[in-house]
């Protein structure tokens, strides 16, 4: 009988290592899963950051840019008032000089 007792122990603690190793390949498939997972989620959250970045960056490029293109708009218009000022500087003189010397002298009877 301590044979069969022997054969029945061994069984037993064969069935109890592959339980053991059962479990483990679970908790094993569980870490991974939640590893990846894990990951999955860290992954994400950078693209998201570095897509907010991307965007921040282009927005801050396309505003650049815009302002560029209204700084060097206003230069052309300084230069065009600039030139059409010194082109029609003797007129505008001449112009100025007329009405102040074109004075009109009245008495407060003429002015009524």
């Amino acid at each position: 009988m301590a044979g069969k007792a022997s054969i029945e122990r061994l069984l037993r603690a064969e069935s109890e290592a592959q339980q053991i190793i059962t479990k483990a390949r679970q908790d094993k498939t569980a870490k991974l899963k939640k590893a990846r997972d894990d990951a999955d989620l860290e992954i994400n959250n950078y693209k998201q950051r570095k897509n907010e970045e991307f965007q921040h960056i282009a927005k801050t490029e396309e505003s650049q840019s815009q302002y560029d293109e209204l700084q060097a708009e206003t230069e052309r218009g300084i230069a065009r008032v600039q030139e059409q000022a010194t082109k029609h500087r003797d007129e505008v003189i001449n112009i100025i000089l007329e009405k102040i010397a074109d004075v009109h002298l009245a008495t407060k009877e003429e002015a009524a």
